[in-house]
C-alpha cells in the first residue's frame, strides 16, 4: 500500500504534529503495512528544499508557504 499524508507541518519545523507524523510513518514501515509514504507539507522555513527523499519509499514534497 502507498500513502499520501497531508501534514500542516513537518521537519525541520519543530512541534507535536511533526513528531507524531514521523513516529506514525516509522511504525507503519516497521509493521510492513506500507511500501511507500509521501508527506505533503508546507515549505517552512521558506528556504528549505522543495523535495526530499528521506529513505527508500519515504519522501517529502513541500509546497511554498509563509
Amino acid at each position: 500500500m502507498r500513502l499520501l499524508i497531508f501534514s500542516p507541518y513537518f521537519q525541520p519545523h519543530v512541534g507535536g504534529v511533526e513528531g507524531y507524523v514521523r513516529d506514525l510513518n516509522a511504525e507503519l514501515f516497521d509493521l510492513g503495512l506500507v511500501e511507500a509514504i509521501t508527506v505533503f507539507a508546507p515549505r517552512l522555513p521558506p528556504e528549505g528544499a522543495p523535495f526530499e527523499q528521506l529513505a527508500f519509499g519515504y519522501r517529502v514534497v513541500r509546497y511554498p508557504a509563509f
